[in-house]
């Protein structure tokens, strides 16, 4: 189960650094596309977008799920595994403050965000805690 979950973890890390080389785009008209098209598209305004919606918070436990499992339950690269008391006792004191800014910021081995940059800084609270939690 752990091996399946690293292996996870590690496949969805992968993804989310080649995914930005993806998704550039080439300019110009498409395929197939006549010049005409090109320039009455680019003429016509755009519909306006619906107000964006706020999104919902993820628990911590749920972001620890989706992304922060593939380092921290095998203790990849020197992270803190979850639970382990030893680890973590070094870094409790710091405050919860500071370590969700390290996570913001990235650290060591650990990207910002810890590679996930939709997430938002109350997400990344919440997991914080949730690992704290886990290591008292």
């Amino acid at each position: 189960m752990r091996n399946a979950r690293l292996t996870t973890g590690l496949m969805a890390l992968m993804v989310i650094l080649l995914l930005p080389a993806c998704s550039k785009k080439e300019e110009g008209p498409s395929e197939g596309a006549s010049p005409s098209t090109s320039v009455e598209q680019k003429n016509t305004p755009a519909a306006p977008s619906p107000p964006a919606q706020p999104m919902a918070t993820k628990s911590g436990e749920k972001v620890y799920n989706g992304i922060c499992f593939s380092c921290h339950d095998s203790g990849v690269a020197g992270a803190p595994k979850l639970g382990d008391r030893a680890a973590w006792s070094q870094r409790i004191p710091e405050g919860v403050d500071t370590l969700v800014l390290s996570v913001i910021n990235g650290k060591g081995a650990m990207p910002p965000k810890g590679g996930e940059t939709t997430l938002n800084e109350k997400e990344i609270k919440a997991a914080v805690e949730y690992m704290v939690d886990k290591a008292r």
